[in-house]
């Protein structure tokens, strides 16, 4: 048996497998990365398994955030070469006569390979293959991460043509873990590249940042950093905490010269054992901005009921029950401190109350439907 995670995105460690006479019993971590206190996303292959059943047990998931009964609740993806990403079935929390405790996932189906990851990869490729169908997009470098990789804005207008028009900010991978922000945001793209979405690509300025945290996707760590290190508590207006941010906040300073600045939407997952998704606003939101709000997550749900989809939850902070002021700036706090609103999507990681999980196309579902929300509610 053969043990990879050393490709884009890849994470976790293999701790044992033992070939069993109903197929393997693999032992793994999810791995902390960079600054992480506590590590949750994992993606892996294995090659060489010839058939038969797997059980694969995360050791640490007593230690990974969110908490271990989370897992319980969590389904993770698997796929099979040439195959579509399929959900395993929930984890089962077992604790060992030494009061240790792992989460076993189950995968029956007999295979020579198998991709394991704790949510719907989405990677550099996956985004051009996107834009490669979005001919009306194009794609630039904004700036560089610590480690010399490029910031990429992929964008409808710019210059003349965009100064009239309202300006849509959409930021993705703040927490490279939180892959649910990049397929809503590639169903947004889809969405205003096909007939259907013609007038809103014409009449809004759509500017994207799919990936903040480019290090972070690539290298395969979720991304929720102690305090000053998290990119989402780093937005400090004069000087942010991390060079990621100093880029994008120069970006967004010429989106809102080139276009009519409207709204800045900051995609993001909730803890991974949550089936709710949410716009929270914060207790501090000007009263104009929180009522846009508001708007906003109305006529989304109208369009996530016309889908057959749940609808999404206003959940508004109550005073002093905001930690971002002891922790640092966000993205939304940083959006109104330029007189422009903003918040956060947190979309679910696994789907709905009833029990129905989300694959792909529903991702892609909830993007289109906030394109549409958009143009309802953004005037």
């Amino acid at each position: 048996m053969q043990w990879d995670s050393a490709f884009p995105g890849g994470n976790g460690k293999l701790l044992r497998a033992t070939r069993e006479s109903w197929g393997w019993d693999i032992a793994f971590l999810a791995e902390s990365k960079a600054r992480e206190p506590q590590p949750l996303w994992f993606s892996f292959r294995l090659r060489g398994i010839d058939g038969g059943k797997l059980r694969l047990r995360l050791a640490n998931s007593a230690l990974c955030l969110g908490g271990l009964e989370e897992w319980e609740r969590n389904r993770p993806v698997y796929r099979f070469p040439g195959g579509t990403w399929q959900r395993a079935a929930c984890g089962q929390n077992h604790w060992s006569p030494g009061h240790t405790v792992e989460t076993w996932f189950e995968i029956l189906e007999p295979a020579e390979e198998v991709e394991f990851a704790f949510c719907y990869p989405y990677q550099e490729a996956t985004l051009q293959d996107t834009l490669s169908a979005c001919p009306a997009f194009q794609q630039e470098t904004i700036g560089w991460t610590s480690q010399g990789r490029p910031i990429w804005r992929v964008f409808n207008a710019v210059g003349e043509e965009s100064r009239s028009r309202p300006g849509i900010y959409v930021l993705g991978r703040q927490h490279s873990g939180e892959v649910t922000g990049n397929w809503e945001m590639d169903g947004m793209l889809r969405y205003l590249s096909s007939a259907e979405g013609a007038d809103a690509l014409e009449r809004f300025a759509w500017w994207f940042v799919p990936f903040v945290d480019t290090d972070g996707v690539a290298e395969g760590y979720y991304g929720k950093d102690q305090a000053h290190n998290d990119l989402n508590r780093a937005w400090h207006r004069n000087f942010p905490r991390r060079i990621e941010l100093r880029a994008v906040q120069q970006d967004m300073r010429v989106w809102q010269q080139m276009t009519q600045a409207r709204l800045m939407l900051d995609m993001h997952a909730p803890g991974h054992g949550e089936r709710e998704s949410y716009f929270p606003v914060g207790a501090d939101t000007p009263d104009a901005f929180r009522q846009e709000l508001r708007a906003l997550c109305g006529a989304l749900n109208v369009h996530l009921r016309a889908c057959g989809l749940q609808e999404a939850i206003f959940l508004e902070k109550k005073p002093g029950n905001n930690t971002s002021a002891q922790a640092g700036m966000t993205s939304a706090e940083y959006a109104h401190a330029c007189k422009v609103n903003g918040s956060t999507f947190e979309c679910t990681y696994q789907g709905e109350r009833t029990g129905r999980t989300y694959e792909i196309q529903d991702y892609r579902r909830i993007g289109a439907c906030m394109v549409k929300a958009i143009c309802d509610a953004i005037l």
